[in-house]
């Protein structure tokens, strides 16, 4: 991804600590997501004009491949660190 999709050189992606990496893939999704918007605003107005009453349920972001809806219930704090405890001892620690 570092090579072909920020376009980077092998020593530039190398040179990239973990946090910087992932700011460059976020920042390259955010551009995917302003590239897509437009197209799919327009193809979601075209089929408003068509939908009437169930116009109201339409999002732009059903017709954006790179858009992620958030998840509507994270985990709670207690099962997440139990899975991290687990995780941790699966791997040999104590």
């Amino acid at each position: 991804m570092g090579r072909y999709d920020l376009h980077l050189s092998e020593e530039e992606f190398w040179c990239l600590v973990p946090r910087q990496f992932h700011a460059l893939m976020e920042r390259k999704r955010q551009e995917s997501l302003a590239a897509e918007y437009g197209p799919a605003l327009v193809v979601t107005a075209i089929q408003a004009m068509f939908a009437g009453k169930k116009a109201k349920k339409i999002k732009v972001t059903d017709y954006m491949p790179s858009y992620i809806a958030p998840k509507k219930e994270d985990q709670p704090w207690e099962q997440q660190l139990k899975l991290v405890k687990e995780l941790h001892t699966a791997l040999g620690g104590v």
